[in-house]
């Protein structure tokens, strides 16, 4: 379990998940990965990299993705900086 969810599996696991999930016929619009679990592991990048459309995309999808962090005790006072840091579409904080 990570930052509240409910998943109990490996990553591996999860990265299998995905995989299905946005090779399908009719993929998901985003998959949503928790930012710790992104930043941690290459091997989790580049997986997750082959079913999201990403800079680093090996082909163009359609699944958009979702990092997610979250902090239930406090707001990070350098929250705005790390956002900028993420070459990324859209940031949202709340």
């Amino acid at each position: 379990m990570w930052e509240g969810g409910l998943y109990e599996g490996d990553d591996q696991a999860r990265l299998a998940i995905f995989e299905h999930a946005g090779l399908a016929e009719c993929p998901p619009a985003y998959i949503d990965l928790e930012l710790a679990a992104y930043q941690r592991s290459a091997n989790v990048r580049q997986k997750v990299h082959l079913v999201v459309d990403h800079p680093s995309a090996v082909r163009k999808q359609t699944t958009q993705l979702v990092l997610s962090s979250h902090d239930f005790s406090t707001r990070p006072l350098d929250l705005h900086a790390r956002m900028e840091a993420m070459n990324v579409a859209l940031l949202s904080a709340w």
